[in-house]
């Protein structure tokens, strides 16, 4: 077996919105509305949409189709077995799915992703730059809770904006 690289980093993808801030929403006959400032003159039609991390399946994540192509990149772009390949790929094939916006900007959220962050309830659409997730509110309050590790604490501190 091969000896494992250092993770490729996605290039930078030129973003079709630029996705921040937090947005209370909630879902509507499995619909949710994207925040206005986050919708573009060149509408996008279109988002993957997968429960994440895939071992836990504690929100969803939501990729523009300019990212998502990054994303497959990345994963094209390291070294692994056949084996590892395809099962990674399966577990993405498996949680994720490309849904549909509406002219009036509302994602068409997944069964799985409804029933992951329940119907009718009201969640947290999370900007995360080149994407967002959406968080059942009790368990986003909770992640933000969690104490940031020394090591994640090194990264914040060596960003420069």
């Amino acid at each position: 077996m091969a000896q494992a690289k250092e993770p490729v980093v996605p290039r930078a993808v030129e973003a079709e919105a630029s996705y921040l801030g937090r947005h209370l929403r909630n879902i509507d006959g499995g619909r949710i509305i994207i925040p206005p400032e986050w919708r573009t003159p060149a509408r996008v039609t279109s988002f993957i949409v997968s429960l994440w991390p895939i071992h836990t399946r504690e929100y969803v994540v939501v990729v523009p189709p300019a990212r998502w192509a990054a994303y497959r990149r990345n994963l094209d772009g390291r070294e692994m077995t056949a084996d590892q390949a395809a099962l990674i790929k399966r577990w993405i094939g498996v949680c994720a799915s490309e849904r549909p916006v509406d002219s009036y900007g509302r994602l068409l959220l997944s069964e799985a992703a409804i029933t992951l962050l329940g119907p009718g309830k009201e969640v947290n659409l999370v900007g995360c730059g080149e994407t967002f997730e959406i968080w059942p509110v009790d368990k986003l309050e909770d992640a933000l809770k969690k104490p940031i590790k020394p090591e994640t604490a090194n990264i914040f501190n060596s960003i420069r904006l």
